[in-house]
C-alpha cells in the first residue's frame, strides 16, 4: 500500500479537483497533480502544482507550485528533445511549460490562449518532429444550450510552442489523448452536460482528419481518456463506470477489456499495460496497488 504524504512545508493546501499525470524525472517513478486549492471564485483559492515521488513504498510531495490562475490539466512529454519530462499545464486561458530539477519546479515558457474556459491538455513526445500538445478552448454564449470547442495543436520547436493546426467542434470535450504508431492520432470525447461518451479519433500528421468515431457508453460522459505509456492503447473511464481499454489500429478504437476499479479510484498509466489505482483520502492519497 502506497499513501501520498504532504510534508509539513505542503500541509496547508488539499488539491481540488485534482488532474495526475506520471512523469519520468530521472531517478525514481514520480506522479504530477493539479488542481485548486481553497473555493473556487472566493479569495485565497489558487492553482497548485505538485510533484510526488514514489520512494521505498511511500508516495511523497517534494515540490510544489502555486499560482494566481487555477490550472485545469497536466500531462508530461520533454520541452528539448531529452528523455527528461517537463511539465505541461493548461488553465485560465493559459499554456504554461515548467521543469522539475532539484526538488525545484522553474516556469520554461507560456503561451496565452483566446478563452480562458482552458480544461484539457494532452501531449506526445516526438524526437524528430518536436513535441507534439493539444489543448482546448471551450466558449457558450448565454443564450446556448451548448458551445464551441476549439482544438489546438503545437509543436515544441527551438524551445518556443509553434501552432500548427486547429479545429473546431460543436461540443463539450470531456478529456483528449494523443496516440502514437505510424502516425500520431487525437482522441476526444464529446457530449454536452452529462450526456455524452462519443469518441472521435482524428490524424493529425497534417490538417487533422477524422477517421474514427463512435458512442463507447450507454450517454454517460467520460472526462477522463489517458494514453497508455508507450503503447497505442487507451484508458477511457466514463463517469460513474467501469474503466474500458481500447486499442488502436490505424485510428480505429478496438475494445479489449474493462478495468477492475471502485468508482472512487483514480487510475494512473505507468507503463504499456499497467495501471496504479490512487484513491483520495482527505488530503492524502493512498494506492491500491496496481493492475494489469
Amino acid at each position: 500500500m502506497l499513501w501520498l504524504v504532504a510534508g509539513n512545508l505542503f500541509a496547508e493546501y488539499t488539491v481540488e479537483r485534482p488532474r495526475l499525470a506520471s512523469a519520468n524525472f530521472g531517478e525514481k517513478p514520480a506522479v504530477v497533480i493539479v488542481g485548486r486549492s481553497g473555493v473556487f471564485g472566493l479569495p485565497g483559492s489558487r492553482g497548485v502544482l505538485q510533484v510526488a515521488e514514489i520512494q521505498s513504498g511511500f508516495v511523497r510531495i517534494v515540490a510544489e507550485m502555486s499560482t494566481a490562475e487555477v490550472i485545469c490539466d497536466v500531462d508530461t512529454g520533454s520541452f528539448d528533445g531529452t528523455e527528461r519530462d517537463d511539465v505541461f499545464s493548461v488553465g485560465d486561458g493559459l499554456l504554461r511549460v515548467y521543469r522539475y530539477h532539484g526538488n525545484e519546479l522553474q516556469v520554461l515558457a507560456f503561451f496565452g490562449l483566446r478563452s480562458e474556459w482552458t480544461d484539457r491538455i494532452a501531449t506526445l513526445n516526438d524526437p524528430e518532429n518536436g513535441t507534439l500538445v493539444a489543448v482546448t478552448e471551450y466558449e457558450i454564449q448565454p443564450d446556448q444550450d451548448v458551445g464551441v470547442t476549439t482544438i489546438r495543436g503545437f509543436r515544441v520547436r527551438g524551445g518556443e510552442l509553434v501552432e500548427v493546426w486547429s479545429f473546431h467542434i460543436g461540443a463539450h470535450v470531456g478529456d483528449l489523448a494523443l496516440l502514437s504508431g505510424e502516425r500520431p492520432f487525437l482522441v476526444l470525447e464529446s457530449g454536452a452536460g452529462d450526456e455524452g461518451g462519443d469518441l472521435s479519433v482524428y490524424d493529425v500528421t497534417g490538417v487533422p482528419d477524422r477517421v474514427w468515431s463512435g458512442r463507447v457508453t450507454e450517454g454517460e460522459r467520460c472526462l477522463s481518456v489517458q494514453r497508455m505509456l508507450g503503447a497505442s492503447s487507451l484508458l477511457v473511464h466514463p463517469v460513474g463506470g467501469r474503466p474500458q481499454l481500447f486499442t488502436s489500429s490505424s485510428g480505429r478504437l478496438i475494445r479489449a477489456r474493462s478495468v477492475d476499479s471502485e468508482g472512487t479510484d483514480i487510475l494512473l498509466p505507468v507503463g504499456s499495460s499497467q495501471l496504479m489505482r490512487l484513491k483520495r483520502q482527505g488530503s492524502r492519497w493512498v494506492s491500491r496497488g496496481t493492475v494489469d
